[in-house]
C-alpha cells in the first residue's frame, strides 16, 4: 500500500501598502507569494490582495 503526504502551509502577509494582513494556505507557498505580488495576468488569480501589494510574509 503506497501513501500519499501532501505538505501544505499556512502564511500569513503583510500588506506595504495599507497594513492590512492576509491569511492563507497553499501547497506551493513560494510560487503563492509570487502571485500575490505580481501584477499581469496572475492578479485576477488573487483578488483578495490586489488593492494591498505589495504584500511581505510574517
Amino acid at each position: 500500500m503506497t501513501s500519499i503526504c501532501h505538505m501544505f502551509s499556512v502564511y500569513v502577509l503583510l500588506s506595504l501598502t495599507n497594513g492590512c494582513y492576509y491569511i492563507g494556505s497553499t501547497g506551493d507557498l513560494p510560487g503563492r507569494l509570487v502571485q500575490h505580488n505580481s501584477g499581469g495576468q496572475q492578479v485576477d488569480q488573487i483578488r483578495s490582495t490586489v488593492e494591498g501589494r505589495p504584500s511581505r510574509k510574517i
